[in-house]
């Protein structure tokens, strides 16, 4: 399986999309393994310049 951060990235992208389609526009907490892809920077950096802060 590819455990890439850039597939990673790619997938949390496409769920949140998908999630939106849907109705669901907030995203309160991203619950992640802790494999070497979902502790990589460029995933943080990624879910960080998404999020919304009331």
């Amino acid at each position: 399986m590819d455990e890439k951060a850039s597939t990673t990235i790619g997938f949390f992208c496409r769920a949140r999309a998908f999630l939106a389609a849907h109705g669901i526009t907030e995203l309160v907490r991203v619950v992640t393994d802790s494999g070497t892809n979902y502790r990589a920077q460029p995933l943080t950096a990624t879910i960080t310049s998404l999020a919304s802060y009331n």
